[in-house]
């Protein structure tokens, strides 16, 4: 029986290989020693993101959750696009990521608005 993190599990791992036979597709090359083409090309790419976030807060505004969704997945789509551009260095930073979020608990952190903070020790 799939349990709903299988699920998406799942799902982000085949999202992630259309996002990259998209890029073959489209001869998207990754980022390279070249600074300006660089700079413009992540650029690009943040205005995908904003673009797509509005969007999803658009949908969440009127209170669409399937649009929503869909909305979201946009934006994981462009953003799992750009950590491709990055090539290596995007792999280094979701590990890294990974790693730093994972070691975040209950003792040292506390949920606020969705976020784990720092819990700040009183005198």
């Amino acid at each position: 029986m799939d349990t709903e993190t299988t699920k998406l599990q799942r799902a982000v791992s085949r999202m992630a290989q259309s996002v990259e036979d998209l890029h073959v597709r489209f001869d998207i090359p990754d980022l390279d020693d070249d600074w300006p083409t660089n700079l413009a090309t992540l650029r690009a790419r943040l205005s995908m993101l904003v673009e797509e976030t509005g969007e999803h807060a658009q949908a969440l505004n009127k209170v669409e959750l399937s649009k929503s969704a869909l909305e979201a997945a946009d934006v994981l789509y462009v953003a799992i696009g750009t950590m491709l551009v990055y090539g290596d260095l995007g792999v280094r930073a979701l590990v890294e990521t990974y790693k730093k979020t994972h070691k975040k608990n209950p003792k040292t952190r506390q949920m606020t608005a969705g976020k784990a903070v720092k819990v700040i020790a009183s005198e």
